[in-house]
């Protein structure tokens, strides 16, 4: 019963660290050269959740691009920030470490009666490896203010004034695959 709770355990360790960035989000090496801003997940006072990609910041509202879950089309929404409770920011893909978990556990069993001692150490060392790594590339509301964000927008001087915010659109599927 241990062994079955344990593997279980670890299943959803596994499951969980295979959650996958937003498609338009750079790899770290080309974050200085991506033309699209950051993913953002905003929780307002009334509990509301938006969520996409940053497009804009001023003294007043943030404009980001959001998914429709009716129609799934893409349209730009405009927060108040007076109305923001906390936000989330991932700026690129995050390093995903999800394969140590199983990896390094069978390599515990390797090492026999050895395994009692070797097989929590290493648990321990690649779930928090593991954690850390879905955790690099993200910025939140504890540790960096709504004045810094404006560099992770894709526009992050304001939307120029000849640019209409109808117009603004999704990246395509292609277009990190340079």
């Amino acid at each position: 019963m241990k062994t079955a709770n344990s593997f279980i355990l670890l299943l959803l360790f596994v499951l969980c660290s295979c959650s996958k960035s937003a498609y338009y989000l750079p790899e770290p090496t080309a974050i200085h050269t991506s033309p699209f801003g950051a993913e953002i997940k905003m929780k307002q006072i009334d509990g509301k959740v938006h969520q996409g990609e940053l497009i804009a910041i001023n003294d007043s509202i943030i404009v980001l691009l959001e998914q429709s879950m009716v129609s799934y089309s893409y349209s730009t929404y405009s927060v108040p920030i007076k109305n923001m409770k906390s936000f989330t920011l991932q700026y690129a893909k995050s390093p995903h470490y999800g394969w140590t978990i199983p990896v390094y556990s069978l390599a515990s069993l390797a090492t026999g009666v050895f395994a009692i001692f070797t097989l929590p150490f290493n648990l321990i060392v690649t779930i928090s490896v593991t954690a850390g790594g879905a955790n690099a590339y993200r910025y939140n509301d504890q540790n960096i203010s709504l004045d810094y964000i404006k560099m992770f927008a894709r526009f992050p001087q304001g939307i120029p004034p000849n640019i209409q915010l109808s117009s603004i659109t999704r990246a395509p599927l292609h277009a990190m695959d340079k």
